[in-house]
């Protein structure tokens, strides 16, 4: 059962993502007609239609505090940075021992992040790690080639793909 306090909260998170978005769909008509005043009528109909069908293909989700989210993305950068020295130590001790020691193979891993900008995410911070390559992605399986298999690759990416979830807003409770 959902407070009224809650009802509240919903009602004005509503309020503020409609007047954004009309906000926003006023601003590109006026730019798109460069402003001619001939175009207002046809404006003032099309941009609450634009509103509202928006609101329909796309409704508003609650999203984190700025503040919150901009926290996690420098955990998540501070966690990157921690991980790219540790990968790059790692390749580069490989690359000077007398005998090559790495197992390549390729490894699959399942993301539950939402399609869109998170999955990019995830497929280009694992592209730029030392020691994997983000190959390919279907639907939500993600196939990843590895320097060494015995490494805890699934583990990492778990690691990965949560900080991404914070900082997007996705995985909350």
């Amino acid at each position: 059962m959902v407070s009224s306090e809650d009802n509240v909260l919903l009602t004005r998170h509503r309020l503020v993502a409609s007047t954004g978005r009309l906000i926003v769909f006023a601003l590109l008509w006026w730019v798109m007609t460069e402003g001619s005043s001939g175009m207002v009528g046809y404006g003032v109909l099309f941009v609450p239609l634009a509103t509202a069908l928006s609101l329909v293909l796309l409704p508003p989700r609650r999203v984190r505090s700025p503040v919150r989210r901009m926290g996690s993305a420098a955990a998540l950068f501070g966690w990157f940075l921690w991980q790219s020295l540790r990968g790059g130590v790692d390749v580069g001790l490989r690359a000077v021992r007398p005998t090559v020691d790495i197992e390549p193979d390729t490894v699959g891993y399942t993301t539950r992040l939402p399609e869109g900008l998170c999955r990019v995410a995830l497929m280009g911070i694992a592209s730029v790690m030392p020691g994997t390559l983000a190959v390919k992605l279907d639907d939500n399986r993600l196939l990843i080639h590895v320097l060494d298999r015995t490494q805890d690759v699934t583990g990492q990416f778990a690691e990965l793909e949560r900080r991404i979830g914070d900082v997007a807003g996705v995985f909350r409770a």
